[in-house]
């Protein structure tokens, strides 16, 4: 799938054309260039409309950018919390979250680009909005699961441990393809991502 569909489905069918054309390109934008070097009319430029047609579906830059968040973050949301819960043996369900976070980072440049920079932000107001709006519904439930198939194992390090590693790993792609001595060079190579997924269930569930 390409980045651009990835980015695409993340619309509300619902949407005007033009209103998701604007969240698709801010989307690119956003995560290439960062939010203070992005200008409205940039985005105008971009899509091709006015600047009263932007204004007419958001009154300003921080309202587009906290719905091309509230999107792309809302949408990683809802699949990993679909891959974390049910009724299913939780070892199983654990492996299928690490999959899927590993999946939707790996496959969508553009998101990761996005998240990064959000992340590395200095602005407070950007990681309190990206906890409420996704991360601390995933963060408890894996909490919960953790503590479902270890109890305790979920109170600590554990948790935060496993959603930083599968950042950092698929952040570390374009160093990981420069490494002559790495032996699984392709990002997309299956076996790359099994022995990840096994390494970092393992490590969470180890004891201290």
């Amino acid at each position: 799938m390409t980045s651009e569909a990835v980015v695409t489905r993340t619309r509300k069918v619902s949407e005007s054309p033009t209103r998701a054309t604007i969240l698709d390109v801010s989307t690119r934008l956003f995560a290439r260039e960062g939010y203070d070097k992005v200008a409205m009319r940039d985005i105008s430029a971009k899509v091709g409309v006015t600047m009263p047609t932007i204004y007419h579906h958001f009154k300003d830059k921080k309202c587009l950018y906290r719905e091309v968040e509230r999107q792309s973050y809302g949408l990683l949301k809802q699949r990993l919390m679909d891959s974390i819960t049910g009724k299913t043996d939780p070892r199983r369900r654990l492996r299928a979250f690490v999959g899927e976070f590993y999946d939707a980072l790996n496959d969508d440049p553009i998101f990761l680009s996005l998240a990064l920079r959000n992340l590395l932000d200095p602005g407070e107001r950007h990681h309190q909005f990206l906890v409420s709006i996704a991360m601390q519904d995933v963060y408890q439930a894996l909490v919960d699961l953790l503590n479902e198939l270890q109890p305790g194992q979920g109170d600590g390090l554990a948790p935060i441990a496993m959603l930083s590693g599968v950042l950092g790993f698929i952040a570390m792609n374009p160093a990981k393809r420069q490494l002559g001595n790495y032996p699984l060079q392709s990002s997309s190579n299956r076996k790359e991502r099994a022995n990840f997924i096994d390494y970092v269930i393992n490590a969470a569930l180890a004891t201290a």
